[in-house]
């Protein structure tokens, strides 16, 4: 069976607004075989077939104020969501998270 996956960056800032869900928009597309990403909806992997599939996501947050949440979650056909990492963020730091799964 042949490889199917794409790897999608942002490079740039994004605003997040507080209190909102965000979906990040992605600047750059690292590679897609089997054409699974659509340039016109760089916010989302668009899975063609049923099957196991690995899928992660990583975020690096700027420094944050007390009490902040900082929440990165997987979703299918949104609203639905797979996974998710909330937690506080430190303050004065940045603050990484990962999410995966298969």
């Amino acid at each position: 069976m042949p490889f199917i996956g794409a790897k999608l960056f942002r490079n740039a800032n994004q605003s997040i607004s507080n209190g909102a869900n965000t979906p990040i928009i992605f600047d750059r597309i690292d590679y897609d075989f089997g054409v699974l990403t659509d340039l016109s909806l760089l916010n989302r992997i668009l899975i063609p077939a049923s099957g196991i599939y690995s899928i992660g996501g990583e975020i690096t947050w700027d420094t944050t104020a007390l009490g902040t949440l900082r929440a990165l979650t997987l979703n299918a056909q949104n609203p639905t969501e797979i996974l998710a990492d909330i937690r506080e963020g430190p303050v004065g730091i940045s603050l990484s998270q990962e999410v995966r799964t298969e």
